[in-house]
């Protein structure tokens, strides 16, 4: 591995000048040297040494064998030498610097990669958010149809494949969103975007089961019975169902021409609380991302204010001399 490094040193150095450390040196200088090499570079030096010094040998001058020997007779002794020492803590330092600045690079690396994916989290944020909207101007198309004039065309049957139609888009779009990943901003999202009243109940109902949902109804003065309760577990209608449902929807189930008119009042304020929250969202969107880079520069200003120091303190330990 060193060996020609190593016989290169001696034909091309005067045999007065040869010494381990200037050995240990040249060989840095020639290749790449580190601490965890030496026992490896000292055996290969032992191994040169010892055929440098043969009698035997006709191409060097006894004086160079002679040289040879004297520093295989003093190997270990030269090894162990204060100035060995040093130049051996100074590839560890070297050894260390290499393996801090890996570390700090693959910090950064790391930082780069978390801006990025809070980034494309945001931009979910807003996707879902504009998806709402969507939602909203769907459930609006369905209220301008149930409120068209006497004279124009409005037949039940086409009101209900209407609002079915409808329902079954917006249904379409609630499955896009909830099968993307859950979006966990590393910030509140939620303290920016809410609406300024207080977090509205429909959704505590849209993600309840039909024992919540019937509880809920039963808070209200819509003057239920357990036959009608029945019929929402019977059909095993859930708050996100209950909320998308219309008068028709619920005679279908078996409701009386009341309860259905009631229920779906109630279903289409709840709706609409929701939709209203997420109108009033109004995102800033560029004000989420400063502050998103913000936290980001500032997590990688302590991460370099911690690097720089472990490196100053590394080598306030370990000084090398040149």
């Amino acid at each position: 591995m060193f060996e020609l490094i190593v016989i290169e040193y001696l034909q091309q150095t005067a045999y007065k000048d040869w010494s381990i450390v200037s050995l240990l040196q040249y060989v840095e200088a020639k290749s790449e040297l580190s601490a965890d090499m030496i026992e490896t570079l000292k055996s290969e030096i032992y191994s040169v040494l010892r055929s440098f010094s043969d009698p035997n040998s006709i191409n060097l001058h006894e004086n160079a064998k002679k040289r040879a020997w004297k520093l295989l007779s003093e190997f270990d002794k030269a090894f162990s030498s204060t100035v060995v020492k040093i130049f051996i803590e100074g590839l560890k330092l070297q050894d260390e610097r290499k393996e801090s600045l890996t570390a700090f690079s693959r910090k950064i690396t790391s930082i780069d990669a978390l801006r990025s994916l809070e980034e494309q989290r945001m931009a979910k944020v807003l996707i879902e958010i504009m998806r709402k909207e969507e939602v909203r101007g769907s459930t609006s198309t369905i209220d301008d149809h149930m409120k068209r004039k006497p004279g124009e065309s409005h037949s039940p049957d086409n009101d209900e494949t209407l609002t079915k139609r409808v329902r079954v888009g917006i249904e379409s779009q609630n499955t896009t969103i909830h099968d993307n990943d859950e979006i966990s901003p590393l910030f509140n999202i939620k303290t920016l975007t809410s609406p300024k009243s207080s977090p509205v109940e429909s959704e505590e109902i849209k993600n309840g089961d039909t024992e919540d949902l019937i509880g809920f109804l039963k808070k209200r003065d819509l003057h239920l019975n357990e036959k009608h309760f029945n019929i929402l577990r019977d059909q095993e209608i859930t708050g996100c169902d209950f909320v998308k449902m219309n008068k028709v929807d619920f005679k279908e189930c078996g409701f009386e021409t009341g309860p259905s008119m009631r229920l779906a009042d109630v279903a289409e304020e709840l709706n609409n609380q929701t939709i209203l929250s997420v109108a009033n969202i109004k995102p800033d969107r560029e004000g989420l991302l400063n502050e998103l880079r913000e936290e980001l520069l500032n997590e990688l200003r302590k991460e370099l204010h911690e690097e720089f120091r472990n490196l100053g303190g590394i080598l306030c330990k370990n000084p090398r001399s040149d």
